[in-house]
């Protein structure tokens, strides 16, 4: 009898604990069914929001052919000097963005003669100016430092551009007077117009360089620059100073560039020399630099000497400028007689003097019409 009571006593307690099992396990599946329902929520909720932008990130094998080089995206950066090495350069996959030609004009600092008719010059300037003689037997001595350390600002403040800030290079301080670099920038356009070439990335440029030593002197007065013609494609990139056989069609005519060349620098103010001997890879200063007052008549007598000791002896006494005008043109030897030099110019009258690295002064002048 105490048996079946005790027997009975335990079953309830066996049904009581299973009980307590199943509820605790409905417990935990709801709480498994409301964190799946949860996660689910969030990621239907992720998915169905546009993200900010849709453009893939680029891979190793995009076209990233239009990034600039280091060099051109921070010129002012001194350390990212392009090498002397002929290296492929960076080129664009973009098509070649038309540019206008530029007008042929005076591009010298004009002056004015004062009311007395008469300028004073410093016998020291008879080594500046864009008629400067730069021979063996003529040397010029270049007094801007340059070098790789120096600024944009420092370069413009002595009066230099440098040629990095947007043409390709070989020696990143490479530099031309501003004077003659807004004067070949305008002849580079003018040929980027006519022929549809992408001249920045058909081209690299040498000029004076203080870390590089030119060859021609002429590079030194920071009036010459050189062009290095890109030869063969993107994979096989070298440059060379040849660039005869390369055509170019102007109003249906077929030219060289080196003929177009020859037959345009002196409107904006450059003699041009090209490449001389057999040995095309020097830095020979192909366009010098005279102003465009004078530069036909360099042009005219086969070279910057000739001309030079045209207008000393007294057989050219006349120059017919880019823009057409006509200016009297003459000869001022310095003063032995103190540190300055008169020169006569009629009153009121256009000027522009340069000397001429020989002890003497060249002077241009046009009276008012």
């Amino acid at each position: 009898m105490d048996e079946e009571k005790s027997s009975s006593a335990k079953t309830p307690n066996k049904k009581n604990l299973g009980i307590l099992i199943m509820t605790l396990c409905i417990v935990l599946v709801v709480i498994i069914l409301i964190i799946v329902i949860a996660v689910n929520s969030g990621s239907d909720d992720e998915t169905s929001t546009p993200q900010e932008s849709t453009t893939p990130v680029a891979s190793a094998s995009d076209d990233v052919s239009s990034t600039p080089s280091e060099s051109e995206s921070n010129p002012a950066s001194a350390s990212s000097a392009v090498p002397e090495s002929t290296s492929t350069p960076v080129t664009t996959s973009k098509p070649v963005e038309p540019v206008n030609p530029v007008d042929p004009t005076i591009s010298e600092t004009v002056s004015k003669a004062p009311a007395e008719g008469k300028v004073t010059l410093n016998n020291n300037s008879t080594s500046d100016g864009n008629l400067v003689l730069a021979d063996s037997t003529h040397p010029f001595t270049q007094s801007f430092p340059g070098g790789t350390e120096t600024t944009i600002s420092e370069a413009t403040a002595a009066g230099f551009y440098m040629l990095a800030q947007k043409y390709k290079v070989i020696n990143y301080d490479t530099y031309l007077r501003t004077e003659a670099a807004k004067a070949f920038d305008s002849l580079m356009q003018t040929f980027g117009s006519v022929s549809h070439v992408d001249y920045i990335d058909a081209f690299r440029v040498e000029a004076y360089s203080a870390t590089r030593n030119p060859k021609n002197s002429y590079l030194l007065t920071g009036n010459a620059v050189s062009l290095l013609i890109r030869v063969g494609g993107d994979s096989t990139d070298t440059y060379g100073f040849d660039y005869s056989s390369y055509k170019v069609t102007v109003d249906g005519k077929s030219m060289t560039y080196e003929a177009w060349f020859k037959a345009n620098c002196a409107k904006y103010g450059f003699y041009y020399v090209g490449p001389t001997g057999t040995n095309k890879n020097h830095l020979s200063g192909d366009f010098i630099y005279v102003g465009s007052i004078h530069a036909a008549g360099v042009t005219a007598a086969g070279g910057l000497d000739k001309y030079l000791a045209a207008v000393k002896a007294g057989t050219v006494t006349s120059a017919t400028a880019a823009d057409g005008s006509v200016w009297t043109v003459k000869y001022q030897a310095a003063s032995t007689n103190g540190n300055t030099t008169d020169v006569e110019i009629p009153a009121g009258a256009s000027y522009v003097v340069s000397g001429d690295n020989m002890g003497g002064f060249i002077i241009a002048y046009r009276t008012a019409e």
